[in-house]
């Protein structure tokens, strides 16, 4: 049972860490977009 479970929450911890950097690199390609276009205007 305890591999199960620390496995469970080694997973739930991937799981948010890989949304965390979605939403960095998400944010970062949104900043990016916004410069250009203010650059571009």
């Amino acid at each position: 049972m305890e591999p199960i479970i620390s496995s469970s929450k080694y997973s739930v911890k991937e799981k948010r860490k890989k949304k965390i950097r979605f939403t960095v690199v998400f944010g970062f390609q949104r900043e990016i977009m916004f410069y250009y276009d203010r650059n571009l205007q």
